[in-house]
């Protein structure tokens, strides 16, 4: 393995996280609803928008 390949992998690896990076940020971006129906990340950022009794554990 040589020195460009090494440098050459460092360069795919950043050009990827970027892409991704810059995909995370566009989809964050999209309305909280949209988010919601493509099941993006979407979490509630309002108290008082989920419901904990919903989750539980079988038996209880």
């Amino acid at each position: 393995m040589s020195i460009f390949d090494g440098l050459m992998r460092f360069a795919e690896n950043r050009i990827e996280a970027r892409a991704a990076r810059r995909t995370r940020m566009l989809l964050a971006a999209l309305p909280e609803s949209i988010q919601k129906d493509i099941g993006w990340n979407w979490t509630p950022r309002h108290r008082g928008q989920h419901r904990n009794g919903d989750i539980g554990f079988l038996g209880q």
